[in-house]
């Protein structure tokens, strides 16, 4: 059915794919996309991606540069073979620094797009807005926002990324490098989804490591331990089920580190025999 009114340049409900390695990257993205009303899906690899884009497609595909698997011109190539099947969409390249010459290849496979990192999320939000067209039709467009199921898609991501998180803390505890640099990323994803705990935990023992002191064994097993209680409130409280499959209830990590040591007494049944009371 065509829309009574004149389109309105609304970008809602359009499938993007992101391709970016680094965890707290990629849900600093789905963030902004969310925000906007847009369908991210994320992946880790370049094969992980091409396997989205041949299930679903995409209307922008937002890639990293720097993959574990492939760079991004071995990517967009794999992408554009892709053609006979559909169109690949406009692609936006992702980076912290690219040399003159991997710029040059970007634009002789015609990349128009490269946003510099950390992403300037105004830039990439109007950048976007050029990008998608507007929907003509009214079933294209989506409901408003709706914050609570957004809150509830980046604490499930973030569930993900915990479980990695754990697996690489033993790694981790021997390389205080790069366990500084994992301790602020972590504390910017708790932040960014709602983990204020496991936040503080991570923002105090980066301050420790910045002033060149030591972390103890037990603190790291303490944060171990924050994590996998953190992990488990994420992803152990069903809530009611929107129609997109999103949780419209997301969990309250506060108040569940305690729920699982206090249950509430249940109250006394009818005919059920009473204690006597305490003298």
């Amino acid at each position: 059915m065509i829309c009574t009114q004149p389109p309105r340049h609304d970008v809602r409900g359009r499938r993007i794919l992101i391709a970016e390695d680094d965890a707290c990257s990629r849900l600093h993205l789905v963030h902004i996309l969310l925000q906007m009303g847009l369908r991210p899906r994320a992946a880790r690899t370049g094969r992980h991606l091409l396997r989205l884009f041949a299930e679903g497609g995409a209307a922008v595909i937002l890639l990293d540069y720097h993959l574990p698997d492939m760079p991004a011109p071995a990517l967009i190539q794999q992408l554009r073979q892709e053609r006979i099947r559909q169109e690949v969409p406009p692609i936006i390249v992702l980076s912290a620094g690219i040399s003159p010459g991997q710029g040059l290849q970007l634009q002789q496979m015609a990349v128009r797009h490269i946003l510099d990192k950390p992403i300037d999320t105004q830039a990439l939000q109007e950048l976007l807005t050029a990008l998608l067209p507007p929907w003509l039709y009214a079933e294209d467009a989506l409901p408003p926002h709706r914050p609570a199921a957004q809150t509830a898609r980046l604490r499930s991501l973030l569930a993900d990324e915990l479980g990695e998180w754990e697996r690489r803390m033993p790694e981790l505890a021997c390389r205080p490098t790069q366990l500084l640099e994992w301790l602020h990323r972590l504390h910017a994803s708790c932040a960014l989804c709602g983990a204020p705990s496991l936040g503080q935990q991570a923002a105090a023992m980066e301050t420790r490591l910045r002033r060149g002191k030591r972390l103890s064994d037990s603190a790291l097993q303490a944060l171990q331990h924050q994590i996998r209680q953190t992990r488990q409130a994420l992803t152990g409280i069903p809530g009611p089920v929107t129609s997109d499959g999103i949780s419209n209830r997301p969990p309250d990590l506060q108040a569940d580190a305690g729920r699982s040591r206090h249950r509430a007494r249940p109250k006394d049944q009818p005919g059920s025999p009473r204690r006597p009371p305490r003298n």
